[in-house]
């Protein structure tokens, strides 16, 4: 402020004065909604943040005038308990109690309606206030392990390969799957619909059955719930032709051994599922040279045990070499020799 005479000339140096407006509780909390809307599934866990009721107050929010607090004042209806939920007074954040996650049943109770009051001048009994009704739906929990799947080796596809399935209890989620130890990793991926595809063929001799653990997490990365696992199990295909080992065996007969006598016993493998048919091994006498007598002088039984097929007492050769075929029950044949 200047002070001057009635000529304007300046009578001493200019002065300086501040006007502070001080807020008084002029005004009362509104809620930003009419009223709330929300949802919560069975079996959410104690602490399971449901909505926020946010409120605004045109008062200054470093003051009293401006300090909000919240409280539910009225649960309906009250059964099992009156205490499934509570609010956290700064922020209006509702939430499930401990009685709440032990006792939600949507066949019980399938919603609930709460009154939450918002107040000023904090804890102070003096403010403004004022109240809104949040309606809560129970609903079914929708976050349950998926039913094992089965897969053909060797799947012509198309890829990716829908398999299975999973669902949160609500849209605002990510999930996330990985391979649960000690199980080996696997070509599947999860997308955003919790959709779970088979990325390209698989294995079974590189894996038979693999564990995944699928997450769903909110959008700041939050565990919503304990992972859920999906089993995964390959069905054989007859993918592989028996192997004999030793490819060659070398065995003698005693003149004069009588018919029955073990000669040999062959030992073959099939790195199929040794749980089906692939798998299930057996034998027979392809060649036998030289072809003489007449009749054959070996026979050998479907478990590769080789015998004589009658008495060591007419034979015309000293040596004798037998041809034995393993195959397996869907046909795939291996070869052994036997001298």
């Amino acid at each position: 402020v200047n002070v001057t005479d009635a000529e304007g000339r300046q009578l001493d140096e200019p002065i300086s004065i501040t006007i502070v407006v001080t807020d008084r509780n002029d005004n009362g909390p509104l809620f930003e909604q009419e009223l709330f809307l929300a949802s919560v599934h069975q079996g959410a866990t104690p602490g399971y943040r449901i909505l926020s009721t946010p409120a605004i107050d045109l008062d200054d929010p470093s003051l009293p005038s401006g300090d909000l607090h919240y409280k539910i004042i009225r649960q309906v209806p009250t059964q099992p308990s009156d205490k499934m939920f509570a609010i956290r007074p700064r922020n209006g954040d509702i939430f499930l109690t401990s009685e709440g996650a032990e006792l939600l049943d949507p066949g019980l109770v399938n919603e609930y309606t709460l009154t939450v009051q918002v107040k000023d001048m904090g804890d102070l009994n003096q403010g403004y206030y004022t109240h809104v009704d949040v309606i809560i739906t129970i609903t079914k929990n929708l976050w349950v392990r998926p039913d094992i799947v089965s897969v053909l080796e060797n799947h012509e596809g198309p890829y990716p390969l829908a398999i299975s399935k999973v669902q949160w209890n609500n849209d605002r989620v990510n999930y996330r799957m990985e391979a649960k130890a000690p199980y080996p990793e696997g070509p599947f991926t999860v997308d955003g619909e919790g959709a779970i595809y088979l990325t390209k063929p698989l294995d079974r001799e590189q894996g038979e059955e693999y564990m995944l653990l699928i997450s769903a997490l909110g959008y700041d990365g939050t565990l919503y719930d304990e992972p859920l696992e999906l089993g995964v199990t390959v069905i054989d295909q007859n993918d592989n032709t028996p192997v004999c080992f030793p490819e060659s065996y070398q065995a003698t007969v005693q003149e004069r051994a009588v018919r029955g006598t073990r000669v040999v016993t062959l030992t073959a493998s099939d790195q199929d599922d040794p749980r089906t048919g692939n798998a299930d091994l057996h034998f027979r006498l392809y060649s036998q040279e030289p072809w003489s007598p007449q009749e054959r002088l070996f026979t050998v039984d479907g478990e590769g045990t080789l015998r004589l097929a009658k008495d060591m007492t007419s034979y015309s050769s000293m040596k004798y070499q037998v041809k034995i075929e393993v195959a397996d029950l869907a046909g795939l044949e291996g070869e052994v020799n036997a001298h």
